[in-house]
């Protein structure tokens, strides 16, 4: 099956591939799609599933400047993070 996605889709995918440990979007659709649908976004098990990308953003995070307003930040990515929503565009 071939599925064309827009461009800006396809970049958010990438970056999320890339930043969880797999090698192409492929991996990370078919992964994504098998996973268990009974974890929710933010549980410890959704953690545990999700560790890679998040160690990711973390070293990424520690090599970026301080953020003006960290109470803020922290809870936009709590929010984003329990939504299911992407984090990308909040990293300098």
């Amino acid at each position: 099956m071939t599925i064309t996605l827009p461009d800006e889709m396809r970049s958010n995918l990438e970056a999320r591939a890339k930043a969880a440990g797999y090698e192409s979007i492929d991996e990370f659709v078919e992964e994504s799609l098998l996973a268990d649908e009974s974890t929710e976004v933010g549980t410890p098990a959704w953690i545990e599933a999700n560790r890679n990308a998040l160690l990711a953003l973390a070293e990424q995070g520690m090599e970026t400047p301080p953020i003006d307003n960290p109470k803020e930040f922290l809870a936009e990515l709590i929010r984003r993070t329990e939504a299911g929503q992407p984090l990308g565009d909040m990293l300098p």
